[in-house]
């Protein structure tokens, strides 16, 4: 609200965007909204695994690894 506009009242202006917004703005504290996320499609051009370099592991690592592997 800035240097908009001096006469508008801040409080009521924040009550009207919760009113006319209440869908996407928390009433209370601990609200955390209805949870409406949209998620597109994940989608693969191949089915092929991606081939990723190996990783050695540190030979101070490698007696925690091998109990790992068991």
């Amino acid at each position: 609200m800035g240097d908009i506009d001096q006469r508008v009242d801040r409080s009521k202006f924040i009550e009207s965007i919760k009113k006319d917004f209440s869908d996407c703005i928390q009433q209370i504290p601990s609200n955390l909204g209805p949870g409406k996320l949209i998620k597109e499609p994940i989608e693969t051009y191949d089915t092929e695994a991606y081939s990723f370099p190996l990783y050695t592991v540190p030979y101070n690592d490698k007696p925690i690894a091998n109990e790992l592997l068991k």
